[in-house]
């Protein structure tokens, strides 16, 4: 073999694994959990506000198909420094406050 062959043999043997590694990021990003990162289905704000909030740029992330991934750490940051992102308060805590303030509950838990 001379230089040539080998050159070209090399060069079909790294593209043969690109294309297998990109076959596998793909794979991963459309149906398996990434570490380090949230999509619209798992994520605190809720499917819709978390996909506005990326496609409004205010929350960096990526569309990969149908998912919408934002990085934990960016999740996080977002939420601590947004003023609209609230959290809902706890059954318990509602039920108490509204007992503190005299009102009866009027709405039945459903049974299950």
């Amino acid at each position: 073999m001379d230089g040539k062959e080998l050159a070209a043999l090399a060069d079909a043997l790294i593209d043969a694994v690109v294309e297998r590694v990109a076959d596998r990021v793909v794979d991963k990003l459309r149906g398996g959990e990434i570490v380090g990162y949230v999509d619209q289905a798992d994520s605190p704000l809720g499917r819709r506000r978390h996909i506005q909030a990326i496609r409004s740029g205010a929350l960096p992330g990526t569309q990969v198909g149908r998912r919408y991934l934002v990085r934990k750490v960016d999740l996080e940051k977002y939420i601590a420094q947004s003023s609209d992102v609230t959290t809902a308060t706890p059954p318990d805590a509602v039920e108490a406050l509204a007992a503190e303030l005299g009102f009866k509950r009027q709405i039945q838990p459903r049974k299950q």
